[in-house]
């Protein structure tokens, strides 16, 4: 490995947002079967988190509902791929590499 590469590698890495690691809960079969009709139609991991943390939960983030900023521009671009024969020939491809 070049030093270029162990520099790229290691400005890469640097950058990346640490997180902490996933929680994970074991339960009985009971257990969930209680939870879920405990929850109704809330998620599982939202009325577990109501319930442990309270008022104190943080708001989950939410995406955009339109996360495309200008729709025009992506109708043009949609509409030079559904033009050309690029879907065909993709569909070709995926079908000899298949066989």
């Amino acid at each position: 490995m070049s030093t270029l590469d162990r520099r790229f590698n290691k400005l890469a890495k640097d950058q990346r947002p640490k997180y902490p690691p996933p929680f994970s809960l074991r339960l009985t079969f009971d257990e969930r079967a209680n939870l879920d009709l405990l929850r109704g139609s809330m998620a599982l991991g939202l009325y577990i988190r109501e319930q442990v943390l309270g008022d104190d939960a943080a708001p989950r983030k939410k995406r955009g509902r339109y996360p495309v900023k200008d729709h025009e521009a992506l109708g043009r671009v949609l509409g030079a791929l559904g033009s050309s024969y690029f879907s065909s020939n993709l569909n070709q491809l995926a079908h000899a590499q298949s066989l």
